[in-house]
């Protein structure tokens, strides 16, 4: 009766942990197509020179909450035209922002280097070969996922945007 027992227990772990893992990976929210990638960037570069407040309207937050269900440690900023939104999951760093009617446009998370597809690694390091891997992070936006990877060598620090090809980017916004 007791090997029975352990292996009813066994198997409920299992599965908990099989469901657990696929809410974590399920979480690749829908970009909005509404607005053009250089429109994106518009908005975003105005948002980032504008007065802000904390808040987000209920369309926003609404949209949020379906997207990103396991966040915590939620912050919000607006200018009224665009909702900035930093969190986390599962202890990562997010970033995502979003139109007045709720239309997600961008967001960013925090990657490991291992994460960091092989053929973005090399484009960094042939471009950059006497700088270490500081940071990473991976931005997907309607049409692409691109990664902001922060360099260093020495006192020197620089950030390069290279898209999932392997290409560098120069007109990317700031997050």
């Amino acid at each position: 009766m007791r090997k029975i027992f352990l292996s009813v227990s066994c198997l409920a772990v299992i599965l908990t942990l099989t469901l657990c893992s696929s809410q974590i990976n399920a979480q690749a929210p829908a970009i909005s197509k509404k607005y053009s990638e250089q429109k994106v960037y518009d908005l975003i570069m105005r948002y980032n020179t504008s007065n802000k407040y904390n808040g987000a309207n209920a369309a926003v937050s609404k949209a949020f909450s379906r997207d990103f269900p396991n966040a915590y440690d939620i912050e919000w900023e607006t200018n009224d035209e665009i909702y900035e939104v930093e969190f986390e999951i599962r202890n990562r760093d997010f970033k995502a922002y979003y139109d007045k009617e709720g239309n997600l446009l961008i967001y960013k998370q925090d990657i490991t280097l291992a994460e960091l597809p092989a053929n973005v690694k090399k484009a960094a390091k042939a471009l950059y070969p006497k700088y270490r891997f500081d940071d990473v992070d991976k931005i997907v936006s309607a049409n692409q996922t691109y990664y902001k990877i922060d360099l260093e060598y020495g006192e020197h620090e620089i950030t390069v945007y290279v898209d999932s090809n392997g290409k560098q980017l120069d007109n990317v916004p700031l997050y």
